[in-house]
């Protein structure tokens, strides 16, 4: 396995402010793992675990309040929010409510993404138009998101986040909203992602999907790592 390493948390804490006033209160804790390139992790856990705020501060949407936290070789930690875009630009994040411009067409939600990093339109929808291809999504390429079902929804966002050629794709809960064959083949190309260079990172409670296969686990009870699956670098806490 390669040494580089996509994503490193090193004794990060991450606290809210507690609004029944009795302080801050910690939704991750102490934590510390790394994960390789190329690497899949599922994150697993109950509700409150830290699934979500951890997924949010791979991506720069919150900011540890304490510790070191390395993804793509950016300092989350200390990063300048005029670098925040340039980091968006390596992580291609896939939510759970799709986050979509419902009224756009699926060609048009991908492009998007490429327009936004400067890439010109033609090049854009052309890219976009593979990308749906891939997702098996080509003859809905032109229809409005709001006309669609949601597995077709998360397999436009699945595209979309596939646009920037990530070096990271994470997913919060990507599969919540369909039935297991539709979650099969989610899966299935987000495993793809791997021959293309790709880490993955997957928070989910689909514990069918996480035991049957042999990728690497943490296991989160508030915000501490319980346990780990697999070829993964963490401390147990």
């Amino acid at each position: 396995m390669s040494l580089n390493p996509t994503v490193k948390f090193k004794r990060v804490t991450k606290k809210f402010f507690d609004p029944s006033g009795d302080g801050e209160i910690s939704a991750i804790e102490n934590l510390t793992f790394t994960l390789h390139e190329r690497s899949f992790l599922f994150l697993t856990g109950a509700s409150g675990a830290g699934k979500t705020t951890l997924i949010r501060m791979l991506y720069a949407e919150l900011f540890p309040t304490d510790g070191e936290l390395i993804v793509c070789g950016r300092n989350i930690s200390k990063i300048k929010e005029k670098h925040i875009p340039l980091l968006r630009r390596q992580v291609g994040v896939i939510h759970q409510s799709f986050h979509l411009i419902e009224r756009k067409s699926a060609v048009d939600n991908v492009a998007l993404a490429l327009l936004i990093k400067g890439v010109g339109r033609k090049k854009a929808i052309k890219r976009a138009e593979e990308l749906l291809e891939m997702v098996r999504l080509t003859d809905r390429k032109n229809h409005p998101v709001i006309t669609m079902a949601d597995g077709e929804k998360q397999r436009v966002a699945l595209a979309r986040a596939l646009a920037v050629e990530p070096q990271l794709v994470v997913a919060d809960e990507p599969t919540g909203n369909l039935d297991p064959q539709l979650s099969d083949e989610v899966f299935a190309i987000l495993e793809s992602m791997l021959k293309r260079g790709c880490s993955v990172i997957v928070a989910t409670h689909d514990s069918r999907r996480v035991e049957s296969s042999e990728h690497s686990v943490i296991y989160l009870d508030k915000g501490r790592i319980k346990a780990v699956r697999g070829d993964v670098e963490a401390e147990i806490q």
